[in-house]
């Protein structure tokens, strides 16, 4: 009889212990970084902009602009610099020449970093090409990234920036 009682006990400790590692197995899935789309959120019709380009600065080159240099606080440009060319160099990411659109093999990547007027330090732009998608319904806005393009900043020989040299478009895949 105390055998019985000593089973019963073990096993009402037994579930809500179970209970309890299924839960917090679930809140650990909830506050995942893995964001998990629904079907409709990329359906077409929900497509708001196709092949949307624009370009972000990486670094605010006005230091007396306090509006971006709140906006940049939390850019690690030198992160996002060394993830793109190791990708690249390790051969995870495929690099196109921007006008051509020809790939790019590391040897002629590894040559563009040797020109007079490049330095990796000095990538100041990210070009974004993406669609957009919009449920209002959901509250959800989804952005799809296709390709982006890492630029540095060309500059006059007074100092004023005449305008962003590419060094190579990633394409990204959907």
């Amino acid at each position: 009889m105390a055998r019985k009682y000593a089973i019963i006990k073990l096993l009402l400790l037994a579930i809500p212990m179970a209970s309890l590692s299924l839960l917090s197995c679930n809140r650990q899935a909830e506050s995942g970084k893995t964001l998990v789309l629904p079907d409709t959120a990329v359906d077409p019709s929900y497509r708001v902009a196709d092949s949307l380009i624009y370009d972000v600065d990486l670094v605010n080159i006005h230091t007396d602009d306090e509006w971006s240099t709140f906006k940049l606080r939390h850019m690690n440009r030198e992160k996002l610099v060394e993830l793109t060319f190791e990708g690249v160099y390790n051969g995870q990411l495929q690099a196109y020449d921007f006008f051509t659109d020809q790939p790019l093999t590391a040897d002629e990547v590894r040559q563009r970093e040797q020109a007079p007027d490049y330095d990796r330090k000095h990538i100041d732009q990210i070009q974004f090409e993406e669609n957009w998608l919009f449920s209002p319904e959901q509250q959800v806005f989804y952005k799809e990234i296709s390709s982006f393009v890492l630029a540095y900043g060309v500059y006059a020989y007074n100092g004023e920036l005449r305008g962003h040299k590419p060094v190579f478009k990633i394409k990204l895949k959907k």
